[in-house]
């Protein structure tokens, strides 16, 4: 009998598993007038009201008018140009298997739409051998493969029946209103979407002021509840313990990881840091890779006094971190008194110089881009004008503004050639300052084109122009080659939605080709003319179209940037509210940094500048130990936590949580120390196998006929995945083309491997090299990390570090320690710190990290995804238990202590003996209010 693929038994055994336990279903309505739905814990799908204009650019209706002093929003707008969309949300509970909702939507201004209504985005994986019925018609199923119908359904309907993975939804719309049912795999989004439509009554037409209304029923047999925002306060209590956090690192504890050898003092003892067979090397430590982690230090943060240095890098350096990367610098830098922003700032540069000059004494290396945020007056580069450059307009202004490039090649010249009086070398020669970004986030992918500002989209439409006319010699072969009729010279340029295969063709090589051009003009400049020897990089965001790779093919090394719960702003840029999915990455599948994996070039070295699993997420106390596993499995060279510190405020005194800074959050500290053990001292093995998407050099703008970025990010757990240009692949295991003509991949992925075959084919590569020991598909090699979503469970099982994660109630089995955890979910783990074994080892760190919030912290609901207020000190940490057997031999002595957030050790904790090992139990609540880090210490009779 023929072999299913290894994701259809998945997807079989899991459907069976969900129909034969179905559960309620929760309407949750949110502040922003979103509406989730949710079974059994797991958000199905999430509703918002949308429009498309006429060229498909779509905008959600999310943006909300806050009252601070009511904790209340009452409407939510959109603007697009000077017509404002208005929703407004009444939802109401008809009975236990019926909730109604009805969006009254409303424009200001005439306009001219394809679409407006209520978008529900199902999560794919909750569809898949799933169907959907119209009335009472014939189901249909949801395809379980990609292909190139995207458009399942459009018809004028009253009723929609949906059986998903986790039970049966049904729609009932009060008024027939056309419903669009469409999948997004093919534009590498993971949802099917199910619209419903307004109709204007004239065409795409919509009046000043006119109203239409989405009134609809959902409803279930398994029953439906309805759950509106109620306001939830972090306050004191016995669910929350009041922490007593203590800044700084005590030298000698057990949170001083200065003594694990990462650092080697001082930064550049050992010559540069070269790029050399995928990894980084020393250039007189050769054959030696070196992993680097580290922090951003951002703002002013990096611009404090010299004793603070001193303070700061010393506590730097005992945390562990041997790099640093300066970030959002070059604003303060900038003598905004000289022509183009372009001089240096005496004053924030000797600053700046000293920090430096005091990372490298401790041996920690330092990364930092030429363009980040540094914003100039308008009237520099065009005298008639009046405001502000701001940096996106700037970013995209760059490849085609000879004024912009000009002033970038000024103030990177005025900084890289700066001698700090501190090291006595400038920035372009000092060894310490290792790796150099041209320009941070300016990846030119084509959809963040079609949102360009006047400006800028001026100047990428001559710069389309000139492209154009260059290769066809005039606009008549043009048109001939794109099949259409446009003018002599394109006025504005397309959108993507507006151009057909040739053209979109074209435009990919073209910004392919401007990509190339702009970086090359850049380290020409960089390296030859300023003399630097750092290594290079830029396009560190995104970049995952097909030609991606051939734009980064020149770069010394490839960057990139993830988040897990990262922030979205309903009422306007970095302000309250603030909405975050909040939910758990091992549940949802969400393992930052998998996509990004596939970003890699193999033969080059890999590194992550910017990731967090940011406050105030619940699930912060998982992400170190899966951001160390993730870099450490798929062998990443260097990554860096954002950030450390926005702001010199609160880096020598506790202060209220932020989004990404560390040092406001004892969680996210306490966090990265798993990171440093499973990455940077390399507990955790790298992947055997490697699977790339072959990229063939002459692609000439094609596009993949499909893109399989998607498939193997799925795989990032088990096999490195990447990408390989077909004449310098190294060591692959399997490769798959992007491209139709890479003739030496081993797949033309929708030629002659279907993508079932496909999942195939890496299923038996995976099980030949004993690679999948174990029947869940989300174990590594030898059992190093398993991850089980329904059972929301993380188990981490190394040499020297493990542990493991999940919901009260979870069992941990490893082979140095079991846990079991108890009163909330929790990370629990034990880091030898003596780099033995952790059976052998006689100083272990154990971790136990249940939830952080502040004082008086304010929510929109119960599931804390609205952050309403921030709160004030003291920090609160959740109550809860862990019952832990370390399995370390009889016959010796053990001490615990419960420790401060230094490390200063407070009181010991009773052990008991037992044939298996000792036992402890560890609590949140102790006698000093919160803890959550303990040391053990081994000693024989």
């Amino acid at each position: 009998m023929k072999r299913m693929p290894w994701l259809f038994c998945i997807l079989a055994g899991w459907l069976l598993a969900s129909v034969a336990a179905a559960h309620p279903w929760n309407v949750m309505c949110r502040y922003d007038n979103r509406v989730e739905l949710v079974n059994n814990g797991e958000t199905i799908a999430t509703a918002a009201p949308v429009f498309f204009d006429p060229s498909w650019r779509s905008g959600r209706i999310t943006k909300c008018v806050f009252n601070p002093k009511e904790m209340e929003i009452k409407e939510t707008t959109a603007v697009q140009g000077n017509v404002h969309f208005t929703a407004r949300l009444e939802a109401e509970g008809v009975n236990g298997e019926t909730v109604r909702l009805r969006y009254a939507l409303s424009v200001n201004e005439p306009v001219e739409l394809n679409a407006f209504g209520v978008n529900f985005q199902f999560n794919n994986r909750f569809l898949f051998g799933g169907s959907y019925q119209i009335g009472d018609g014939v189901e249909q199923p949801f395809p379980l493969e990609k292909s190139e119908k995207t458009l399942l359904c459009r018809e004028v309907m009253s009723d929609l029946t949906l059986r998903t993975v986790s039970g049966v939804i049904s729609f009932h719309l009060l008024e027939p209103q056309r419903v669009t049912i469409q999948d997004e795999r093919q534009w590498n989004t993971p949802v099917v979407s199910v619209r419903i439509e307004l109709s204007s009554g004239d065409g795409k037409r919509w009046k000043a002021g006119q109203t239409g209304t989405v009134d609809m029923e959902l409803s279930s047999l398994d029953g439906v509840a309805l759950e509106k925002p109620a306001l939830c306060t972090i306050r004191a209590g016995e669910d929350w313990i009041p922490l007593d956090a203590v800044m700084g690192v005590v030298p000698g504890s057990a949170l001083d990881f200065s003594t694990m050898g990462f650092c080697d003092a001082p930064a550049g003892k050992h010559g540069r840091v070269i790029a050399k067979d995928g990894h980084f090397e020393f250039e007189n430590l050769p054959g030696k890779p070196q992993r680097f982690y580290g922090v951003n230090l951002v703002g002013n943060s990096q611009m404090i006094s010299h004793l603070e240095a001193e303070k700061l890098a010393e506590r730097l350096w005992r945390l562990g971190y041997n790099s640093v990367r300066f970030h959002h610098h070059d604003g303060l830098l900038a003598d905004r008194e000289s022509v183009g922003a372009t001089g240096l700032n005496a004053g924030n540069m000797d600053k700046l110089d000293y920090l430096f000059a005091e990372l490298k004494k401790r041996g920690i290396y330092c990364t930092t881009d030429l363009y980040v945020s540094r914003t100039i007056d308008r009237k520099d580069l065009w005298p008639e004008e009046e405001g502000r450059l701001n940096f996106y307009t700037y970013k995209n202004l760059l490849p085609f503004n000879e004024k912009v490039w000009e002033n970038w090649k000024a103030f990177s010249r005025n900084f890289l050639l700066h001698v700090n009086p501190y090291t006595g070398m400038s920035y372009a020669e000092d060894p310490a300052m290792s790796w150099i970004c041209m320009v941070n986030e300016a990846t030119y992918d084509i959809w963040g084109l079609d949102r360009l500002n006047e400006l800028s989209r001026k100047a990428w439409t001559q710069g389309w122009n000139a492209w154009l006319l260059k290769k066809y010699g005039n606009w008549q072969e043009r048109n001939r080659a794109h099949h259409v009729e446009r003018p002599e010279t394109i006025e504005l340029l397309p959108k993507s939605t507006e151009m057909n295969a040739a053209e979109l063709a074209d435009f990919h090589q073209f910004v392919l080709e401007t990509e190339q051009r702009l970086f090359g003009a850049m380290k020409a400049f960089v390296q030859e003319e300023l003399g630097c020897k750092a290594l290079f990089t830029s396009m560190n965001f995104r970049g995952l179209e097909p030609l991606s790779p051939l734009a980064r093919k020149d770069l010394d090394f490839v960057d990139n940037h993830f988040y897990v719960d990262h922030p979205r702003f309903p009422s306007g840029t970095w302000g309250l509210p603030a909405v975050i999915p909040n939910q758990s990455v091992v549940r949802n599948g969400n393992v930052g940094g998998c996509r990004e994996a596939v970003s890699r070039i193999f033969g080059k070295p890999f590194t992550i500048s910017e990731f967090n699993y940011s406050a105030p997420g619940r699930y912060r106390g998982i992400g170190g130990i899966l951001t160390g596993c993730v870099g450490a499995l798929q062998d990443w060279n260097s990554v860096w936590r954002f950030a450390y510190a926005h702001a010199n405020d609160c880096l020598f005194k506790p202060t209220v949580l932020k989004h990404f800074d560390m040092a406001r959050d004892p969680l996210s500290q306490a966090a990265d120390r798993a990171s440093l053990c499973l990455f940077l001292r390399q507990d955790m093995k790298p992947l055997k196998n490697r699977i790339a998407m072959t990229v063939n050099q002459a692609a000439n703008g094609r596009e993949a006929l499909r893109n399989p970025v998607d498939t193997l990010k799925a795989m990032a757990l088990q096999t490195q995945v990447g990408v390989a240009f077909e004449d310098t692949a190294p060591n692959l295991s399997l490769s798959v083309a992007m491209a139709d003509d890479a003739p030496q991949a081993s797949a033309h992925i929708g030629t002659d491997v279907p993508t079932d075959k496909l999942h195939e084919m890496i299923h038996n590569l995976l099980q030949g090299n004993e690679l999948q020991n174990s029947d869940t598909p989300l174990q590594t090699p030898g059992g190093q990390l398993t991850l089980l979503p329904q059972q929301d469970t993380m188990i981490l099982d190394t040499e020297r570090t493990a542990g493991g994660f999940g919901p009260a109630g979870t069992h941990i089995e490893t082979h140095a320690l079991d846990v079991d955890i108890m009163g909330t979910t929790a990370t629990v783990w034990a880091s030898s710190l003596d780099g033995l074994p952790l059976k052998q080892s006689r100083h272990i760190l154990l971790t136990h990290l249940t939830d952080l919030q502040d004082s008086e912290m304010v929510y929109a609901e119960a599931e804390r995804q609205t952050l309403l207020s921030w709160g004030e000190l003291p920090y609160l940490v959740r109550n809860g238990q862990a019952r832990l057997l370390l399995k370390i031999p009889q016959g010796q002595t053990v001490t615990v202590w419960a420790l401060k957030t230094n490390g200063e050790r407070m009181e010991t904790l009773p052990v008991v003996q037992k044939a298996e090992g000792m036992e402890l139990t560890l609590s949140v609540k102790g006698t000093h209010g919160a803890q959550m880090l303990y040391e053990v210490q081994v000693t024989q009779p």
